[in-house]
């Protein structure tokens, strides 16, 4: 049996993402990537930041979910708070890049480091193609669209 302590210990955990989860594939909602190309293309040609959330199971993370928060933005950059409160933790980020340069910049990498586990840049012209997913590591990831 499970001691109160234990469970607020894994709970702290999770909420600081100090209990990285792992998947084998990532897969992210129609809905979301629509959602990234519109918001980009809205946005353009400043860069637009949010958070992306979603779940493991059976060794896929499924990216189901994309918040906005307010945020800075300029052609070259876009910041926001890196507290993600409770009900948007979030699994990682998105990014536009104005230009089609899907590759992280070193403010990316930073960033990256700072929390989630999955980070997408969309590049212009902000369609499906112009995505690239990385890990906090800033390693390529391969993705399906579902």
């Amino acid at each position: 049996m499970e001691k109160i302590g234990d469970s607020i210990k894994k709970a702290v955990l999770k909420f600081f993402m100090l209990d990285i989860p792992s998947f084998k594939k990532l897969v992210i909602k129609k809905e979301v990537i629509e959602d990234m190309m519109q918001f980009a293309k809205i946005k353009h040609p400043q860069e637009f930041i949010a958070i992306i959330d979603g779940k493991v199971k059976d060794n896929i993370l499924t990216i189901d979910s994309i918040y906005y928060q307010s945020f800075v933005s300029s052609e070259n950059s876009a910041v926001m708070n890196t507290f993600f409160p409770p009900a948007t933790r979030g699994v990682g980020s998105v990014h536009s890049h104005p230009s089609s340069n899907t590759r992280p910049s070193r403010a990316d990498l930073q960033f990256f480091g700072k929390r989630g586990i999955v980070h997408l840049i969309i590049g212009y012209p902000y369609e499906e193609n112009s995505i690239a997913a990385y890990d906090l590591d800033g390693n390529r990831i391969d993705f399906e669209i579902r």
